[in-house]
């Protein structure tokens, strides 16, 4: 049975600016951004970005969070021809401690959003695999936002959208649907052999995060899709027994835009409580909303309004090991700022956490989430006065224990 929160003006919010903060000496140098944070199955962080060399050259690094702080990074992949987008970024996750797959993006001819995904394994903790692609069409057309997974036997489960019927699409045929993005998905083994493949959704928005949670039985995996009216709700789906379930709408927000928002929805799994957080622009109102399960994704409360003031959404979620829900988003501060901030659930009381202030625009990239030692964790892209980038962390104390 759903969790149920009835009425919406009976939640207690509470603003709390963070005075017990711990930001972390940083792993990144200065010219790093498009953090990625992931926390594997006995909660080991792993961090992962982006850096820019002035040769053109990108390369993907990562780092441990060990002895409360980060080692030394290492790096996975580099290359001149990487797509490097504020939203659709590279990330690594982890098993038993150890990194286990990485992703980005490598530019493809035939236009400015002609790329494939790109994605190594790690296969003995010093060697990285040859490159995989996950999807085998040759169209060039757009393949990004992937999330993905560990899964059996050191395989992974991934998701993605995908651009193959966008092929030669004009800009009158946007609205037609018969050449929309699609949500795709695949299981695949170290060697980069395809076990398992599929088509999930026919229709999904253009360029917004997809997210990807396993479960005791499955995997949930939400994203936001497309309908008729360009209505463009967060819809989620459940992997078992080797099929994927009709997709349905976590919430009915209605949100008819004849355009993607670039504001992807994320997940969080904990036992049998399922998180989602996401972005709307419904109502002409900019809200921050989140929704939760106790069945496993079977059924979802009625929305929870984190913030509906000027949000910018680029949310993402974690869960406690005692329970307690965190969703990180940002709002719009005024004069090209932004205020990140963490909100904290518990039982229909709401608090608010600052975390920084950093700029509003689309260089700071998607803020990330995840919870160790009793603290929320938290990476950013910054800037210094001369405008160069720099991923950062810090630690938030929350007042429940987390």
């Amino acid at each position: 049975m759903a969790i149920r929160f009835s009425i919406f003006f009976l939640i207690s919010i509470i603003f709390i600016s963070c005075s017990q903060n711990t930001e972390l000496v940083t792993p990144a140098p200065p010219n790093s951004k498009l953090p990625s944070l992931y926390a594997d199955e006995h909660n080991n962080i792993i961090l992962s970005w982006v850096e820019s060399a002035q040769n053109g050259v990108t390369t993907l690094k990562y780092s441990q969070f060990k002895n409360n702080k980060w080692t030394n990074p290492k790096s996975i992949s580099s290359g001149n021809d990487w797509f490097i987008n504020w939203a659709d970024y590279p990330s690594t996750i982890a098993s038993n401690g150890s990194p286990l797959a990485a992703h980005w993006l490598k530019k493809i001819p035939g236009g400015p959003y002609a790329y494939n995904i790109n994605l190594k394994i790690n296969q003995d903790n010093k060697n990285w695999s040859p490159t995989i692609t996950p999807h085998k069409d040759s169209t060039k057309t757009e393949h990004g936002f992937l999330s993905m997974v560990p899964w059996s036997n050191n395989n992974i489960l991934a998701v993605w959208l995908d651009g193959r019927k966008t092929a030669d699409r004009t800009n009158e045929e946007y609205g037609n649907l018969n050449k929309a993005m699609t949500f795709r998905g695949a299981i695949f083994n170290k060697k980069g052999e395809i076990l398992n493949k599929w088509l999930i959704d026919e229709n999904v928005c253009d360029c917004c995060n997809t997210s990807l949670a396993k479960t005791s039985n499955g995997a949930v995996a939400v994203y936001r899709d497309r309908a008729e009216n360009e209505i463009r709700d967060i819809y989620f789906t459940k992997l078992e027994d080797n099929s994927w379930s009709e997709p349905k709408p976590v919430a009915r927000d209605n949100w008819s835009i004849a355009a993607c928002p670039v504001n992807g929805p994320q997940i969080a799994v904990k036992d049998s409580t399922v998180l989602v957080a996401w972005f709307t622009g419904a109502g002409s109102k900019k809200s921050v909303k989140a929704a939760t399960s106790s069945d496993l994704g079977e059924t979802f409360s009625d929305p929870i309004i984190i913030n509906e003031n000027q949000s910018l959404g680029r949310v993402d979620a974690a869960i406690s090991q005692n329970g307690q829900l965190l969703v990180s988003w940002m709002e719009e501060a005024g004069n090209g700022k932004a205020k990140l901030n963490v909100t904290s659930i518990d039982e229909g009381e709401l608090t608010h956490y600052l975390v920084t202030e950093m700029p509003a625009s689309r260089s700071s990239g998607f803020p990330q989430l995840e919870i160790i030692k009793g603290k929320a964790l938290m990476a950013w892209t910054s800037f210094d006065e001369n405008g160069t980038s720099q991923v950062n962390t810090k630690l938030i104390s929350i007042k429940a224990n987390l």
